[in-house]
């Protein structure tokens, strides 16, 4: 089965677990976001600043790995940490 991992950018370091985890466990999972830092893209792990080109190559990336997924996992917060609450943005 393949698994896309959704979360606020806040929890990087425990979805990259779960991801971990999850992989030695036998599934796939198409999430890369949670990895580590993008190239081009600056990430306080908080918010991510770059260009409009590297933004969007970043958009497109989530969007692929989220075509390539049979489920999406998200991980949602009791309070909204930031806009797109329940929204993959």
């Amino acid at each position: 089965m393949t698994l896309y991992l959704a979360a606020p950018i806040l929890r990087r370091a425990e979805i990259a677990h779960c991801a971990v985890e999850l992989r030695a466990l036998g599934y796939t999972v198409t999430s890369t976001w949670h990895d580590g830092p993008t190239k081009g893209v600056q990430d306080d792990g908080v918010t991510m600043r770059g260009t409009p080109e590297a933004l969007d190559l970043l958009a497109r990336r989530d969007l692929r790995e989220i075509a390539h997924a049979e489920v999406l996992v998200a991980f949602t917060e009791a309070v909204p940490c930031r806009g797109g609450y329940h929204l993959e943005t």
